[in-house]
């Protein structure tokens, strides 16, 4: 909870030769200060203002220690959070996003980030309609300031999630508007979350919903892209769906058995290679003619 701060207060304290007895005097208890050393408990700004003074060291020295420490903790929450977005594990997400979201302490880009994910995983677990996540997500886009919108491209994840729940609302012409919107080529790919995997969820989300329109030209276009981003940036989480769509787009516009086929089979090994176990028997049961 506070192993950098209690790093710190020990290292100053032992080279000013002082013990915890005599540190605390007049400050706290010396079960504090231990509590403090251990990294068990982080104190409040009156206590590190006199630690400081009695240590002669400047007050944003353990100041700064406590938000590398916060900062730490908020990074592990983060990439735990985008593993379960990776998972759909929505149920798990809502739990932390509604805890995250009412902190008081939490305010700026972060909140809006778990403000975000609340009214979507609200939606995937059912709380909520569609309806009412796209007008809450859009709320947010509106309210939230255009400089933390803009932090980790939130507005184009916030757009990516709109387009995406108009589909599910067979809203095509509203999805199509929001996947336009997005301007993957301009956002700054040094952010803390990896840009090259979400450019592929975007590819995938919108090769899918052009499939849903039953334009094959266009899904089987996004199809290619997606395979052709994902060898280029070594990325294969999405490579056994984009060959899945490809089939699937070949069958429509009526390629060669053959060709067909192929798609099929590359999805078939995709999906064995990185353990998709539940897409893999969904093309066994529904394309399982065309696997070899």
């Amino acid at each position: 909870m506070g192993e950098i701060l209690g790093q710190k207060v020990v290292e100053m304290r032992k080279l000013r030769h002082i013990t915890q007895q005599d540190l605390c005097k007049g400050i706290c208890s010396q079960g504090t200060i231990s509590l403090i050393e251990k990294g068990k408990m982080l104190p409040g700004i009156d206590i590190l203002i006199a630690l400081s003074l009695r240590l002669n060291v400047p007050i944003t020295y353990f100041v700064e220690a406590v938000y590398l420490e916060n900062t730490a903790i908020e990074m592990e929450l983060l990439e735990k959070v985008e593993v379960l977005l990776r998972e759909r594990a929505f149920e798990e997400i809502y739990q932390i996003a509604e805890n995250e979201s009412n902190a008081v302490s939490q305010n700026g880009w972060y909140r809006y980030y778990f403000r975000w994910l609340f009214h979507l995983s609200s939606y995937f677990t059912k709380r909520i309609s569609v309806e009412e996540a796209i007008m809450y997500i859009t709320e947010l886009e509106r309210e939230a300031p255009k400089q933390e919108l803009n932090k980790n491209y939130l507005s184009t994840r916030i757009q990516n999630s709109l387009a995406v729940l108009y589909a599910e609302k067979k809203d095509y012409t509203k999805s199509i508007f929001y996947f336009k919107k997005m301007d993957l080529d301009i956002i700054q790919t040094k952010a803390t979350f990896d840009f090259h995997a979400f450019k592929l969820k975007v590819i995938y989300n919108r090769m899918k919903t052009l499939y849903d329109m039953e334009k094959y030209d266009e899904a089987m276009s996004e199809a290619k892209l997606g395979i052709e981003e994902a060898i280029k940036e070594d990325r294969m989480v999405y490579m056994g769906n984009f060959y899945y769509y490809l089939g699937q787009c070949y069958e429509k516009l009526g390629y060669e058995d053959v060709e067909i086929s192929k798609q099929y089979h590359k999805a078939q090994l995709f999906f064995e290679l990185l353990g998709k176990d539940y897409l893999l028997s969904i093309l066994k049961d529904l394309k399982g003619k065309w696997c070899y």
